[in-house]
C-alpha cells in the first residue's frame, strides 16, 4: 500500500511523517512500513506499507481501514 502524508501546515513535515510510519508499523497485519520519503516541497511525504496477510483477505481490508 502506498500512503501519502500531507503535512501542510503541521510544522516538521518529515517529523510527522515519520510519526505516521512508526504508528501504522505498529498495527496489527503490518510485516514493514517504509521510512516517509518527501517530496521537493517538504510538505507531503510517501511510504510504503507492506501488509503479512494476501491482498484480497479480509486483514488486509481492515488494514487498510485503519490507514485512513
Amino acid at each position: 500500500m502506498t500512503i501519502a502524508v500531507d503535512a501542510k501546515g503541521g510544522g516538521d513535515a518529515q517529523a510527522v511523517a515519520q510519526q505516521v510510519s512508526d504508528g501504522i508499523a505498529s498495527l496489527p497485519d503490518v510485516e514493514s512500513a517504509s521510512p516517509p520519503v518527501p517530496n521537493a516541497a517538504g510538505d507531503t511525504a510517501l511510504l510504503l506499507v507492506t501488509p503479512e496477510s494476501s491482498p484480497a483477505s479480509a486483514a488486509t481490508e481492515d488494514l487498510v481501514g485503519d490507514t485512513r
